[in-house]
């Protein structure tokens, strides 16, 4: 069964909520056009319809899209602990202790922070975006290693303090 279709029946307060405000979103847009026929518009009806099926989905199913892809293959990637801060590193054989020692001038370890905005999000989610940047990398001859940090999510905090203690961990980087 298709993600989506999954996720939609497993939470039927949250479809339903959608539905109600996908119905609501279309109903003012077609009231809109009726009410105002001559109005000029940047955009088509099926652009607006498209604009609320994704704002009612993004409104009620957050995890559709902040959320790692159901199809990971654990073997991509490998969890991590820097200073009792949770991550990923990518790719999973790098040992990131052995990096400082070996002085490899193409090596390059980006520590990522993904987005988010502090509610929601996780690293997982940008996993093709990692393999495609390491790829590239290779192409060029640079041995990238990406480090993601699963920091806490919390709007009351200014700088994600999972954030702050990965700076400890500077000497192996």
């Amino acid at each position: 069964m298709p993600f989506p279709l999954r996720t939609f029946l497993r939470h039927p307060w949250k479809t339903l909520n959608f539905s109600w405000t996908f119905i609501r979103c279309i109903t003012i847009a077609l009231v809109d056009r009726f009410l105002f026929p001559l109005a000029c518009r940047p955009i088509s009806l099926h652009t607006e319809m498209m604009r609320c099926y994704l704002g009612a989905s993004l409104s009620c199913f957050l995890e559709l899209v902040f959320s790692a892809p159901p199809d990971l293959d654990p073997e991509d990637f490998k969890r991590i602990k820097l200073n009792n801060v949770p991550a990923i590193m990518v790719p999973p054989e790098t040992q990131l202790e052995t990096l400082a020692a070996q002085q490899k001038d193409k090596t390059v370890v980006l520590i990522y922070a993904h987005g988010g905005g502090y509610l929601f999000g996780e690293p997982l989610m940008y996993m093709e975006s990692y393999k495609r940047w390491v790829g590239e990398a290779k192409m060029i001859g640079v041995n990238l290693v990406i480090v993601a940090v699963d920091y806490r999510m919390s709007i009351s905090i200014a700088i994600a303090s999972g954030l702050l203690r990965i700076r400890g961990h500077r000497p192996h980087l």
